[in-house]
């Protein structure tokens, strides 16, 4: 994108899903192929929100608040990553501001300029949509800014229910005669699995018209029809949740965004086979085998396995072990910001790309998620030898369990790539 052109369209790419976290991309930033990724993007969300994004009037207010601020183009592009975020689930509403401060490539000194673009962000661009991101004027008034003094812009008209509320309504609007409590308590569990996409319609309905005596409803094809249409314009017009979010939440909070229908199959593909599990258990035995597995082993057990000799390569999922075994302890974010052969590993890379600034904020902030991101991708890749996206998938494993262990500022270095079915990394590493 060119400096002198920051009209940045909504478009991004990356889903990702209710398992990944990650930044969308501006369309005019991006690749055919990567195109089409942004257009499986919108389709996991409610028409009016879709609409709503596409809106160039949409575009026109977040290309005035960049010319405002006077953002580069590498600046508005991270600007729209953070905020498609918040609208894809992948981000909590909560955690914006900071998310898109930590993103920005300004110093310390810039915390007050980056709180104030974030509420203009959020006061243009999200109070619009609350009806669908939740309480917009919370997080704004936390800020310290007032939601009132935003231009009054009319709100996107879109239903927000919990799936449960979603599936009594649909059972209830059918108006199917003689429903039992029984029947009537059956149907609303067929039809939240089809909210949550756990079921496709026509095993929703082959389980609705499934005698009673063997767990089904007992309900005739016309009417279980009439179910499944009402369940699909709920989907397409209405937010469904678990339960009514609070933007205090965390980002392990339940996502806004509905579960696609393809979730079952991208939970598997992070799982990974069968063998590729029992490969890794071997290699932790192996790692174990000398009855120390207390932190500080774990980290000189990864540095051994990482060092080749004149005779063995680094081995993929002895590797592989070592780094979730760190991870596990509760060490690898000290092993990065505080070892010092970890460090060197990390400056050794960054001059090799010639990236001398960033070689300078490591020693400062060696913290900061993209050091991590850069050494999750040398780990992973440079010695484990994974692809791009096994790597990314292996990635968001230690990403999940820094989360746990309350490091959610690392959540946004990979996505789920729907089209192709895999993970990536949002910026992967010249490795």
């Amino acid at each position: 994108m060119a400096e002198d052109s920051n009209q940045p369209s909504v478009s991004p790419t990356e889903p990702t899903v209710p398992v990944a976290s990650g930044q969308p991309a501006a369309v005019d930033s991006m690749t055919d192929e990567e195109e089409l990724s942004v257009l499986e993007l919108l389709e996991t969300v409610p028409p009016a929100v879709k609409e709503y994004l596409l809106d160039q009037k949409t575009t026109n207010r977040r290309t005035e608040i960049y010319k405002a601020f006077k953002l580069t183009a590498e600046e508005s592009d991270i600007a729209i990553y953070v905020e498609m975020a918040v609208f894809f689930g992948m981000v909590p509403l909560a955690e914006f501001p900071d998310t898109l401060y930590r993103s920005l490539p300004w110093p310390d000194s810039e915390e007050d300029k980056a709180a104030e673009l974030a509420a203009e962000i959020m006061g243009q661009m999200m109070l619009p949509a609350d009806p669908y991101l939740g309480d917009v004027s919370k997080v704004i008034t936390g800020l310290g800014f007032d939601p009132a003094e935003y231009p009054a812009i009319e709100k996107i008209k879109l239903a927000r229910q919990t799936y449960a509320q979603a599936a009594s309504d649909t059972v209830g609007k059918a108006a199917i005669e003689n429903l039992d409590h029984e029947a009537r308590h059956r149907l609303e569990g067929v039809v939240e699995s089809l909210l949550r996409g756990v079921r496709v319609p026509s095993g929703a309905i082959e389980a609705m018209t499934k005698p009673r005596k063997i767990g089904g409803a007992g309900l005739d094809d016309a009417n279980a029809q009439v179910l499944v249409t009402l369940a699909q314009e709920i989907v397409g017009g209405t937010v469904l949740v678990d339960e009514e979010p609070n933007v205090e939440e965390t980002a392990s909070a339940p996502s806004a965004t509905p579960l696609p229908p393809d979730a079952e199959k991208i939970r598997q593909i992070y799982a990974g086979t069968e063998s590729e599990r029992g490969l890794l258990e071997q290699r932790r035995q192996t790692l174990l085998a000398d009855g120390q597995s207390d932190a500080l082993a774990m980290r000189r057990k990864l540095k051994e396995v990482l060092q080749p000799t004149d005779i063995v390569e680094p081995e993929m999922w002895l590797v592989t072990a070592a780094l979730f075994m760190v991870a596990e302890s509760g060490d690898l974010l000290a092993a990065v910001t505080e070892d010092k052969w970890f460090q060197d590993m990390i400056l050794k890379a960054l001059h090799e790309q010639e990236r001398g600034t960033d070689a300078e904020l490591f020693k400062e902030k060696p913290e900061d998620p993209r050091f991590m991101n850069l050494f999750l991708q040398l780990v992973l890749r440079r010695y484990a030898g994974h692809s791009m996206a096994d790597s990314a998938r292996f990635g968001l494993r230690v990403i999940n369990l820094l989360k746990k262990q309350g490091h959610p500022e690392y959540g946004s270095l990979t996505a789920f790539d729907m089209r192709d079915m895999r993970f990536r990394w949002l910026k992967p590493e010249i490795i």
